[in-house]
């Protein structure tokens, strides 16, 4: 064996953290109390004018301390001295320059108060992300992107700040930290010990627990003497757990009635029924266990996954509070159309429906608004509506009624119905899934590209789903809604439209009679008409529509999504 290879390697890259990682934050590492002393025998005494001299610097040296205790009292306040009431304290002071360098020279001073929303554009480099009112510059910005971004790290809830002897930036669910003495670039920015932070600001002590051995349920890690398992193992190794999430630091424990893991960078807890985990907002527990300014948290959702959806579906915008206040001066927009936000309970919510010949692009989401302390904030999202591949369809009809593929008659049933599409209700009527008025064998899908007889122009949009069922069949209304329209129309025939608010919209044509009236007040389940095949029709069906703000989308969304959560 060569002397190199018995020669011990150096603590690696990641043991020399894990140990910085015991450090005080922001602090320097506690003296040993076994550390060497010299021997009393060996130590010279001074002489009576170093005596007379020390005492003399002492004496100075407190007068200067002194002078300048106001001065810290009035400027730098300690964490204990920020309570969440002032949450909303305006930040004025704080410049887009000045955010890389903020020094934590007083205890625990971290820049967590949300930030307005800039007013000049923003150079590459840097990104305001109003969720929470902060700025991501690089090169944390690349590693937030490249990492999940909101989804895995969440937004951030700080500017940067030094904490022992790092920059770094605490987000959601990590702390960031940017190590330029990393010879690895990719190593540049690294994810630091939020876990860990966050025990110790709770007040928490983990003593190593019995080596409990390795199974397929069960693995121990010696380096800090914890065990994962069940649920949380699971998670931990199909989510990248050791690079996300570092190794275990406590066993299982109980907190607020729910089961939790504390790991090195952070904290997993066992959802309702024990059988899955999910990550815990470390980051948001470790402000409010250490009393710093909490940031105005305006949260925004979407029900696609992305930022991605198809041509003729629907986008909701759900937009709520973290704790009770009440944004001023909402709006917002997704392309050129604006959104009608209205308030249901404790959230406000919009639906913008894409037409299945939206063009396939990016169409950007922006809401704007005044947070309580009277800053200017604004959410970004790219909404990026993707090609669908819709069919096409050849519909041949009876003699008797070739005369209704004439556009005219559906130009006719349009101006009829104009005032029905354009009613906005400000309030949700219906709650839950829809049903289907009918179930039956879908003949045609919705938006088929639909051509008459042996025509190759497949110019109409098919605006809903054709439903096969005997003539005379019930049609029962699929949500809560009041009656808008009830007539006979000329290519769609004996009709009937429901408003449900919100700008929702739904209609049930080719009716063989109808049993209602406008103004009723329809529950869900409750009769509407017998299915028939009036206007151009070719067989019994009923053909079922929506639409929201005026634009047809697919049905289909509100049978199988609550939208009204």
């Amino acid at each position: 064996m060569s002397k190199n290879q018995n020669r011990r390697r150096g603590p690696s890259q990641e043991e020399r953290r894990r140990k910085a990682a015991s450090r005080p934050l922001g602090g320097l590492p506690q003296t040993s109390q076994n550390q060497a002393r010299p021997s009393s025998s060996n130590v010279r005494k001074p002489s009576r004018f170093e005596r007379y001299s020390g005492i003399v610097a002492i004496i100075m040296l407190i007068a200067i301390v002194l002078s300048l205790i106001p001065a810290c009292f009035a400027s730098t306040p300690t964490a204990g001295a920020a309570p969440l009431a002032n949450q909303d304290a305006p930040a004025a002071s704080l410049s887009l320059g000045s955010a890389r360098n903020l020094e934590r020279e007083a205890a625990e001073s971290v820049p967590t108060a949300s930030l307005p929303r800039p007013q000049t554009t923003l150079p590459p480099d840097k990104a305001y992300l109003g969720d929470t009112g902060h700025i991501v510059t690089e090169p944390f910005l690349t590693f937030w992107r490249n990492n999940g971004s909101r989804e895995i790290l969440g937004n951030p809830l700080s500017e940067e700040f030094t904490q022992n002897g790092h920059t770094a930036q605490l987000f959601e669910r990590a702390l960031l930290e940017l190590h330029p003495e990393s010879s690895d670039s990719k190593n540049l920015v690294q994810l630091g010990f939020l876990g860990r932070q966050l025990a110790e600001a709770r007040g928490l002590r983990f003593e190593p627990g019995p080596n409990s051995g390795n199974s397929a349920t069960r693995t121990y890690f010696p380096e800090t003497g914890q065990s994962v398992s069940g649920a949380f193992k699971t998670f931990w190794a199909t989510r990248d757990g050791l690079r996300l999430l570092g190794l275990p630091i406590s066993p299982e424990r109980i907190e607020n009635g729910l089961t939790v893991q504390y790991f090195e960078r952070g904290l997993l807890q066992l959802k309702p029924g024990g059988k899955e985990a999910a990550t815990v907002d470390a980051g948001t527990a470790l402000i409010e266990a250490k009393g710093w300014p909490r940031p105005t948290i305006l949260n925004l959702s979407l029900d696609i996954e992305a930022d991605e959806i198809y041509q003729g579906r629907t986008l909701l915008v759900k937009v709520e509070p973290d704790t009770g206040w009440q944004p001023l001066e909402l709006r917002g927009s997704v392309g050129d159309e604006k959104l009608r936000m209205v308030q249901t309970g404790s959230n406000w919510r919009a639906f913008r429906s894409f037409a299945p010949w939206a063009e396939p692009k990016n169409y950007p989401l922006q809401v704007l608004y005044t947070d309580p302390a009277g800053r200017s904030r604004e959410l970004l999202r790219p909404i990026n509506v993707v090609k669908f591949d819709f069919k096409t369809q050849n519909l041949y009809l009876p003699d008797d009624k070739s005369q209704l593929t004439d556009k005219a008659n559906d130009d006719y049933d349009n101006a009829q119905l104009a005032t029905t599409y354009a009613t906005f209700t400000p309030q949700m009527l219906w709650s839950g899934v829809w049903a289907y008025p009918v179930y039956g064998e879908i003949t045609t899908d919705f938006a088929q590209r639909r051509a008459y007889g042996d025509s190759t122009d497949y110019e109409n949009w098919h605006g809903g789903l054709d439903i096969a069922q005997p003539l005379g069949t019930a049609v029962q209304a699929p949500a809560v809604g009041r009656v808008l329209y009830v007539g006979t129309l000329k290519a769609r025939g004996k009709a009937i439209a429901l408003d449900h608010g919100l700008g929702v919209t739904s209609y049930y044509y080719h009716l063989n009679s109808t049993l209602v009236k406008p103004g009723d007040l329809i529950k869900k389940g409750q009769v509407l008409g017998q299915v028939g095949t009036t206007g151009r029709s070719n067989g019994p069906h009923l053909h079922w529509e929506v639409r929201v703000n005026g634009t047809i989308t697919y049905p289909g969304l509100f049978t199988g999504f609550n939208l009204s959560d």
